[in-house]
């Protein structure tokens, strides 16, 4: 009875275990199964993914990049100053923390 001895997975780090729970998430696979397709050791899945939301709850932030979409509800228009825009049709979007989101119109 021959068995081939189970060959030791490179270490990852603490952002690809991130990267690979979150990538879990979006393949509407069970963990389990997606362990299995990415021939990870399911224990180490388990542990890493606790890890990271015990991380994201005491941090109050996500740790997984995982996307999402949000609802966005316009507020009433308030007056403001009109300004010539050097760009006609430019919208801008403050997101906080020196974040802002240009899009320019069709050239």
């Amino acid at each position: 009875m021959s068995s081939k001895p189970i060959a030791k997975s490179a270490r990852r780090s603490r952002a690809q275990w991130a990267t690979l729970v979150a990538a879990c998430e979006r393949s509407g696979l069970t963990p389990k199964a997606y362990c299995q397709q990415q021939r990870l050791h399911y224990a180490t899945f388990r542990r890493w993914r606790s890890t990271l939301r015990v991380a994201e709850a005491d941090s109050g932030a996500r740790v997984s990049p995982s996307p999402a979409l949000i609802e966005l509800t316009p507020l009433p228009a308030q007056p403001r100053e009109r300004v010539d825009s050097p760009s006609p049709g430019l919208v801008e979007l403050s997101l906080g923390d020196h974040w802002v989101l240009r899009i320019h119109p069709p050239r």
